[in-house]
């Protein structure tokens, strides 16, 4: 029995072959790295705000949970190293403008990667943030019965003043 104590200015690695979970034992707020380095994935147990975020080798699926960090360490993002936003969110935090890729996806039917590509401007930035996650289904708006995508992405911004984007999203052929 006793405490269980973890530094927050660690680097928190979660590798090998079978799928992890990384548990409530995580901190809530990591100052150091959160690395993925697992071909069979992680899922995120809290919501969890890191410094850094390093996707090795892998999925990160957040859940219900929200992912918020400052810096993203990826190459070649793709539906096998993403981070799975189907139901949380993905957050990126801005003091300034500044353009980001969330490299988010759904497992939904499947490895879906369909990211956001985002470039924002604005007056002022405020403990500030912009969130995106992803839905694999026909968006609930759209009453076309031939013309839709069968997939839609949640894009929201907290603290920032005046903005301007200028946003890119992606799909699978499949969606069409």
């Amino acid at each position: 029995s006793g405490t269980k104590t973890y530094n927050s200015n660690a680097t928190y690695e979660f590798n090998g072959g079978a799928a992890q979970v990384t548990s409530t034992s995580l901190p809530g707020t990591i100052s150091g790295t959160l690395k993925i380095n697992n071909s069979s994935g992680v899922s995120l147990s809290q919501s969890t705000t890191a410094t850094t975020v390093d996707m090795t080798l892998g999925n990160l699926d957040l859940g219900s949970n929200n992912l918020t960090l400052t810096t993203l360490s990826i190459s070649l993002p793709s539906a096998t190293k993403m981070i799975i936003a189907d139901d949380g969110e993905l957050r990126k935090t801005y003091t300034g403008d500044g353009a980001f890729t969330f490299p988010i996806g759904d497992n939904t039917s499947g490895d879906d990667y369909s990211p956001v590509t985002l470039d924002l401007v604005a007056d002022g930035y405020s403990s500030a943030y912009v969130s995106a996650k992803v839905t694999d289904a026909k968006h609930p708006n759209n009453t076309s019965a031939n013309s839709y995508l069968t997939r839609y992405w949640t894009v929201q911004q907290t603290g920032v003043t005046n903005p301007l984007y200028d946003i890119s999203l992606y799909y699978v052929d499949g969606d069409v």
